[in-house]
């Protein structure tokens, strides 16, 4: 795919969602794909070292298997959908409603760039009360330092810094 502006970017983004009520913006295959092989490596690195005697081959082996077994779900199935309702990711059971949504940054760490949602105290608390009891404890950590908010899916095949400047623009335009 080839990279736009941008502002390019999101112009054909905000006439997408006019015109079909819809907006995709899938996963990065090619990072997913880079990780999903980094993983096997290190699965056969487990495999080798189990078959040497090693025990240490066994927890390479489980976390390795993990890490690669949550990027190949990302490739399967629909990215972040963006419609005149909210912003979804089905995946993490994210449902954001516009109204609900206060703005959108983007942040990075180690050089991916994460698209951050700020919402209402009250959707945060909502959606998190269905959580697993760990995870809660870490969003409430989450939420101490940086506020109520919802990290979308990484890497996406979009520009962040436009998406996040994209959604705050629409979720203003709503109020």
């Amino acid at each position: 795919m080839a990279r736009r502006e941008p502002e390019q970017q999101i112009e054909e983004w905000r006439q997408r969602l006019v015109t079909t009520g819809r907006v995709e913006i899938g996963i990065d295959r090619t990072r997913s794909l880079i990780l999903i092989a980094v993983a096997a490596a290190f699965v056969a690195g487990g495999v080798a070292l189990v078959a040497s005697g090693d025990w240490v081959g066994w927890p390479c082996i489980g976390i390795a298997g993990l890490g690669g077994s949550v990027f190949v779900g990302r490739l399967v199935g629909p990215g972040v959908i963006i419609d005149r309702g909210s912003i979804r990711y089905a995946r993490w059971h994210v449902d954001v409603p516009w109204e609900e949504l206060d703005h959108a940054r983007c942040w990075a760490f180690r050089n991916n760039k994460i698209v951050q949602l700020t919402v209402s105290p009250e959707f945060h608390k909502a959606h998190d009360a269905g959580r697993p009891p760990i995870l809660r404890l870490l969003i409430a950590l989450d939420r101490r330092f940086i506020g109520p908010s919802i990290n979308l899916p990484t890497p996406l095949a979009a520009d962040g810094e436009a998406l996040a400047e994209w959604l705050t623009a629409e979720a203003d335009a709503r109020r």
